[in-house]
């Protein structure tokens, strides 16, 4: 049957000739091995045989293999002296529980180790693992640990090596082995039935060997037949034997217990007795105790009583005290009581005469610092106030440089200087830049020789190398007015055709003598052309061309990209620059900027117009002022003097009426 159990589930090999790290499952009915000659089947009945049977009793069951031991089945590397391997199977003893059984062989010994892998602790009644065992489980960081490396670092599993009987005996006991392979005759011939079965040994050489194990002889019989006999009596008498003891046993228990029990009674009886005893004189003590703290406490009472008859009675003329107390603030009050609409007038009349007076002993110390003089005081007054708004003008102006991010370029700008010539100037610089941009684009268009409208690229398709410098320097001359026609609006020379323009051109060529320059004859206009500073036109072919114009080119382009810089940042400086209102007061301003930000105006001065002249005004009627600011400053003390008493008077009021009333007044 198929589902029977245990079954061989799998079978690994590590380190293993022609096999090397491999698993093998196998089919719950059946599973073939095939291959060439030399491939490693009959190897596998070797592992199999050296798993179940152990290297004492293991012999290859190959012909072609009679010199095969243990060691010889390990893969041994080139170079290393010594090598290990392990063989195992994981054995199926239930669906989806696998008990592992195997041997870890090493070059230096014929002896191999047997080892037995389990999920419990309890090496006599195997637990079986929840997963099977894999090739991978045994290989740690790529390499082959020792057996007992291996037990110590597995931690998924309990792995343990066992001597030969040891090992079989556990197999037998846990139901993996049908038989106890302990007894050499059985491991013997156990191990040639297997060989039997494998490829290289039939039933005919050995057929004795499968008959003896299979039916065995009579003699065996016999003896076999005696010894079990013998085995039920033994067996028999250690029953009873066993039975008798357990009897016994129950006998010492059952003594030991009533012994147990008598003890514990007299215990518990003169424990009992003890206890009557303590609670007795307990409740006794603390009857009389009781007693005498009930007396103790009751003539505490009386006492207390007495203390708040007493108490009482001095509260009760403290609140009368306090009572005509009360009675005597309320008629201070009513005596000194006036209406709100005094109290108003009075403070009003105060403040402004207070005001006025301030006022003028401000002017005053105006006075004391300008000679006593008055027109003084309204120039020094015109001039603080000027130069105050010349500051807030100034520091507006310089926020605005900070915020655009002009502040340091203008300190050292011809605008700051001379903003006159600066504005007259500007548009001759920006003509000058725009000029220069146009010659470098027009050089730039010259120097490229992938550009159609390049006269150095229509002479290289058109005239004979090298080229004199007259001819180069007409070449760059017209480059800047282009091939292609310029729009109206831009209306400008340009050169079409310029093998036209080159047409005897020596015989236009006038006045050589300057060394500067020459004169082109135009069809009757004559033009004067200067010689370009450096001749590059001056080469046999135009392969020697490609790099010096190359240079040119990339020298022309970062001149050109530093000049559009220069006149777009010049044209921008000048438009945030104009944007801002009265520019040119403010420059002046700025000229000033150290005196002007140092500058704080007299804080009295720090006023407007009218409430200066204000001011002066009061001034003019001092002698007035001061003389009604005595009369009400004495009338204010006095209403000063009586407000404080009223309010002593009202705070000492709701005091008393809290104390003696509670939130409730005695008159509202």
């Amino acid at each position: 049957m198929q589902n029977n159990f245990p079954r061989i589930y799998s079978l690994s090999t590590i380190g293993i000739k022609q096999h090397f790290n491999a698993d093998y499952l196998f089919h719950p009915y059946r599973t073939d091995f095939s291959g060439d000659s030399g491939s490693g089947k009959s190897m596998i009945a070797d592992i199999i045989q050296l798993i179940l049977v152990g290297s004492g009793e293991f012999k290859s069951a190959t012909d072609a293999n009679k010199d095969r031991d243990v060691k010889g089945m390990l893969s041994v590397s080139a170079g290393k002296l010594s090598s290990r391997g392990y063989v195992f199977l994981n054995v199926e003893v239930g669906p989806k529980k696998y008990i592992v059984i195997g041997t870890y062989i090493e070059s230096t010994s014929n002896a191999a180790e047997m080892f037995i892998i389990q999920n419990g602790y309890d090496w006599e009644s195997l637990t079986p693992l929840n997963m099977p065992v894999f090739t991978k489980d045994f290989i740690i960081n790529d390499k082959i640990e020792t057996l007992n490396n291996l037990c110590e670092k597995i931690d998924f599993a309990r792995i343990k090596s066992f001597k030969r009987r040891v090992y079989h005996q556990t197999l037998y006991n846990n139901e993996i082995l049908s038989l106890d392979l302990t007894k050499d005759e059985t491991l013997k011939t156990y191990a040639n039935i297997l060989r039997s079965f494998s490829r290289g040994k039939g039933f005919k050489t050995e057929s004795e060997n499968l008959k003896k194990f299979l039916f065995g002889d009579d003699e065996q019989n016999i003896i076999m037949e005696k010894y079990r006999e013998e085995v039920g009596n033994i067996n028999n008498d250690f029953h009873e034997h066993k039975r008798y003891h357990e009897e016994i046993d129950l006998i010492n228990k059952k003594q030991s217990s009533l012994k147990n029990t008598l003890d514990k009674s007299k215990i518990y009886k003169s424990t009992y007795s003890e206890f009557l005893f303590k609670k007795y004189n307990y409740w006794n003590t603390l009857k009389r105790k009781t007693v005498i703290e009930k007396q103790k406490a009751v003539e505490e009472l009386e006492n207390k009583k007495v203390e708040l008859k007493f108490v009482e009675n001095q509260i009760k003329k403290s609140k009368i005290k306090d009572l005509e107390e009360l009675l005597d603030k309320k008629k201070v009050i009513a005596n000194l009581t006036y209406k709100d609409s005094y109290k108003e007038e009075i403070e009003s009349k105060h403040f402004n005469i207070k005001q006025a007076k301030t006022s003028v002993e401000t002017v005053d110390n105006w006075l004391k610092l300008n000679n006593n003089q008055l027109d003084k005081v309204k120039e020094w007054y015109e001039f603080q106030t000027k130069e105050n708004e010349n500051k807030r003008n100034l520091l507006g102006f310089v926020n605005y440089l900070k915020n655009n991010n002009l502040l340091n370029d203008f300190d050292i700008s011809i605008w700051l200087n001379d903003f006159e010539k600066a504005s007259e100037n500007f548009p001759i610089e920006i003509e000058k830049l725009e000029k220069e941009i146009i010659e470098l684009e027009s050089l730039s268009k010259f120097s490229d020789l992938n550009n159609p409208e390049s006269l150095v690229r229509w002479a290289t398709e058109n005239l004979n190398f090298p080229i004199s410098h007259t001819i180069e320097s007409i070449l760059i001359y017209f480059q800047k007015y282009g091939k292609a026609k310029p729009s109206e609006q831009n209306a400008n020379r340009y050169v079409p055709f310029p093998e036209e323009l080159f047409e005897n051109i020596d015989s236009k060529v006038k006045d050589k003598k300057d060394n500067h320059g020459f004169w082109l004859d135009l069809d009757g206009v004559y033009e004067y052309i200067a010689y370009s500073p450096n001749q590059l036109l001056n080469v046999d072919s135009v392969e020697f061309l490609i790099k010096p114009l190359s240079e040119i080119k990339e020298g022309v382009g970062k001149k050109l990209n530093a000049l559009i810089k220069e006149k777009s940042n010049k044209e921008k400086y000048k438009e945030i620059l104009f944007k801002f209102n009265n520019l040119q007061e403010n420059i002046d301003l700025y000229k000033r900027k150290e005196e002007l930000i140092s500058f704080n105006i007299e804080e009295s001065l720090d006023i407007s117009e009218s409430k200066f002249e204000q001011f002066i005004q009061l001034y003019l009627e001092k002698e007035n002022i001061l003389n009604q600011f005595n009369l009400i400053q004495k009338e204010y003390v006095d209403f000063l003097s009586k407000k404080t008493v009223i309010e002593e008077c009202n705070k000492r009021i709701q005091k008393l009426e809290t104390d003696l009333f509670g939130n409730k007044s005695m008159f509202k």
